[in-house]
């Protein structure tokens, strides 16, 4: 069922680990985005230097319950279009570029021989795909999928409440790509390798930065305003 994998190498090292060291589809939207929903850019590189960990969500409802749906929605991808949608076990990684790769949901073939890129995704209110809009992060991680399996098209199966199932057909566009590219070199080259943290952007980024302690004594007018300050207080 691996056989028709077109795209780059594959590797079957554990997937926690694994995105250590690549850049993936979720964390192309924190590349490309100013403001990423997740995380920053900063806090994308203190994981990927090994800095902190990354939080474990796994334990959140929507996320536990979404990936459980995750078959769900495959399966009926599957029974709907008579194609035979199977997830890779292991990561797969650009032609090109080692640095970059993912973890797909699914990969399949069409009826003339092309292969394909499955991504489902679930929503508990559907926020954010009004008007059968799909949000552009989404929009960036199926990008970088694309690329990644040097495939023409993705389809993007969608669940909202559990019960409400659309399914799109997402082309491949080469100027977002070539945008993608570029950032995630970029990122990998001169933040990575070099070990320089990008900008700083929020409050939490900063709440990061190591911090040297250091004790001076006050002279007598910064103790009087001290003094004064402890009165209004």
């Amino acid at each position: 069922s691996k056989n028709y994998f077109t795209g780059g190498k594959m590797s079957n090292i554990d997937e926690k680990e694994d995105r250590k060291n690549y850049i993936g589809g979720i964390d192309a939207p924190v590349i490309v985005l100013p403001n990423p929903k997740w995380k920053t850019k900063y806090q994308l590189w203190l994981e990927k230097t090994g800095r902190v960990e990354p939080k474990d969500i796994s334990d959140r409802p929507e996320v536990e319950l979404g990936d459980l749906q995750e078959e769900v929605v495959r399966k009926k991808f599957n029974k709907d279009t008579g194609y035979n949608v199977v997830k890779p076990e292991e990561a797969i990684y650009h032609p090109q570029y080692s640095f970059i790769g993912a973890h797909f949901d699914g990969l399949g073939i069409d009826e003339e021989g092309n292969q394909f890129v499955f991504e489902a995704k679930t929503s508990r209110y559907g926020k954010g795909w009004e008007n059968d809009t799909i949000p552009l992060d989404y929009q960036i991680q199926v990008a970088h999928y694309l690329m990644v399996a040097n495939a023409p098209y993705a389809f993007l199966a969608l669940l909202i409440s559990g019960c409400d199932y659309h399914c799109y057909k997402i082309y491949r566009d080469y100027e977002l790509e070539k945008i993608i590219l570029e950032k995630e070199i970029d990122f990998w080259e001169n933040n990575i390798l070099k070990d320089i943290p990008p900008e700083l952007t929020t409050v939490e980024d900063y709440n990061h930065i190591e911090r040297k302690e250091t004790v001076i004594e006050a002279d007598p007018e910064i103790k009087l305003i001290i003094d004064k300050y402890r009165e209004i207080q």
